[in-house]
Formats: structure tokens, sequence, C-alpha cells
């Protein structure tokens, strides 16, 4: 793989894990994630009243707390029975599910199947033949079909792609606030496979937005 690829993929992936939990929100990146992390090795190093401050500072400077580090500080606060706490992240974590778009959702499964369905095993020997004969002298009728069933696979992702910006641009990201954190996932692993050849530079604007 060469190193633009490798580039463009680390990027993404970058994009991903940042705006899964920061984006449109009002506050200092930097010192959230610094917080984030800090509550992290605390918490390793048996310093669990520091952690659970850290994870206090770090959700007061987030308009919306995403429920993967509420589920960690929770599992903090119940190792000293810090039953305050405890029932204040519950209740945190009980509005997010509150806050969710039930039609979204249902759009976000459906992309989510067909994602699934043009990375069958069936497409996978396919990309895999076509590269292994692209330089052939003579294409055959089995490189001919392999390529027709490749191509209709790449455009519906960039379709699946296109489409998932297209609702981003017109209810905001699709993160855990708007359709609950495992689906939230399933919007990251999109726009992981959406086109690489393209994504870096439509992509780009929404990590300026969400920076």
């Amino acid at each position: 793989m060469d190193k633009y690829k490798i580039g463009r993929i680390i990027f993404i992936i970058i994009w991903s894990l940042k705006i899964s939990i920061f984006f449109s929100q009002d506050f200092n990146l930097n010192k959230v994630y610094f917080l984030l992390s800090k509550a992290r090795v605390q918490e390793e190093k048996g310093w669990i009243d520091s952690a659970l401050i850290s994870y206090d500072l770090a959700f007061s400077n987030l308009s919306f707390k995403n429920s993967l580090h509420l589920n960690r500080a929770k599992k903090v606060a119940i190792k000293v029975k810090d039953h305050r706490r405890i029932n204040f992240y519950d209740s945190i974590l009980k509005s997010n599910l509150q806050s969710v778009d039930s039609n979204l959702i249902k759009v976000v499964d459906s992309l989510s199947v067909i994602d699934q369905q043009i990375r069958s095993n069936k497409i996978l020997r396919a990309s895999k033949y076509v590269n292994r004969h692209l330089n052939d002298e003579h294409y055959t009728s089995k490189f001919i079909n392999s390529k027709v069933l490749l191509d209709s696979a790449k455009k519906t992702d960039s379709l699946i792609g296109y489409k998932i910006i297209s609702l981003i641009e017109e209810n905001g990201y699709l993160g855990e606030k708007l359709v609950g954190y495992n689906k939230s996932l399933y919007v990251h692993r999109m726009l992981l496979h959406f086109d690489l050849d393209s994504n870096s530079r439509i992509l780009k604007p929404y990590l300026d937005k969400a920076l």
C-alpha cells in the first residue's frame, strides 16, 4: 500500500475517532481529551477519587456527554460506591436514549445492511480475481462479470457515503445524540468504507468544522 493511501486511511480514522465524541460541541477539544485521558491513567493507578474529579471536569465542558465515557466513569464510581455520581451518570445515560431520532435510526440501519451486502464473500472474491488478472492480455468472461460486479459495489459504496453526507448536512453529525451510540458506530464504519479516492477531500470540511 502506497504512502498516499496510508495517509488517507489515517486521516479518516482520526476523523472518525475525534468526531464520534466531539462533533459540534462548544468547548476546548484538547482540554477535554486531556482530562478524559488523565482520568483513565488515574484509574489505572488506583487514584479513584482523582479519576472521578477528572471525569467531572471533562463532562462539565461538554453539552452532550458520550455514553462510552459515562459508562467508564460509572464503573469507577461503582468501585467506591459513590451513589450520587452513579445516579447522576445513569440519569444522563437515560437522557441520551431519549434524544435519538427514530427515523434517522431506520435510515442508518437500512444503509448499514446494504453496506454489509456489498462486502460479501462474493464481492471479495470478485475483487481478488479482478486484481489478479487485471494485467492479462485477454480478459475472460469471468473477469468481465467480476469487474461489472465490483464496479457496481463501488458505485453503491459511494452512494451510501454521499447519502450519509447528505443526512449530516440536513441534521448535523449522526452521532450518539441523534442515532444512539451503537448506530453512530455504524455511521463511522460506513464513512470508513467510503471511497478512499474522495473521502479526504469530501469529509475534510466536516473535520474542520468539528475542530
